[in-house]
């Protein structure tokens, strides 16, 4: 996949014309976090999810709320019971007082971790689709966004911050829209233009003759 089907991606295309060439990426709204109170009303269920008095649990799932880094491989000390979801897969004994964890409670506890994620996204992808509200028809509107999550204060508080970080500027004219785009494909543009311009005197001499001989 990585040899044969990513790189013919034309990611250095699509960056260019998103105005990141040669720039990190990045989503002004993801500068903005959601409230933990905010976050814990989409999917609330998922902390409960392996039982309510699962204290380890609680804690990944306020760290992946946090964004920690999936590659710190996490303290799995505290997960003393059976069905705690764990980041290994030990094998258990007749006579040992070690625990078994299911692939399945690994897959789950994995599952879950991405909804915890997305959490955030999903507020703030709300938050802006929000912004157009009033300009888009009730046909084309969500029936997501009328939930009472999107309603109730904590939201709208979040919204009303968000908006004031991601609100757009004025819009750039073309030439500045070019210099944010892939160098190669600005300079081609620019080339056309330029001999667009070169030529139309000789057009429009051509044109002037065309009409006199048709006189």
């Amino acid at each position: 996949m990585e040899n044969f089907y990513l790189p013919c991606l034309p990611s250095k295309f699509a960056l260019g014309m998103a105005g990141f060439y040669n720039e990190p990426f990045f989503l002004a709204r993801n500068s903005v976090i959601p409230p933990k109170a905010l976050q814990l009303m989409i999917f609330p269920w998922i902390e409960d999810f392996f039982g309510k008095n699962n204290v380890w649990w609680r804690n990944e799932c306020l760290r992946e709320m946090d964004e920690v880094d999936p590659n710190i491989v996490p303290d799995i000390s505290a997960a003393s019971k059976p069905g705690t979801a764990v980041e290994t897969n030990q094998l258990a004994g007749p006579s040992s007082n070690t625990i078994l964890y299911s692939e399945l409670d690994i897959s789950t506890s994995g599952f879950l971790r991405l909804l915890v994620r997305c959490r955030r996204i999903i507020l703030q992808d709300a938050a802006s689709r929000l912004r157009y509200h009033d300009a888009v028809s009730n046909d084309q509107q969500s029936r997501i966004l009328e939930d009472d999550i999107f309603r109730s204060p904590l939201f709208l508080e979040f919204q009303e911050e968000m908006n004031a970080v991601v609100v757009k500027g004025p819009e750039a004219n073309i030439s500045q829209k070019l210099t944010t785009m892939v160098p190669e494909i600005a300079e081609g543009l620019e080339e056309v233009w330029r001999s667009s311009n070169s030529n139309a005197p000789l057009i429009q001499q051509q044109l002037k003759e065309l009409q006199r001989r048709l006189q």
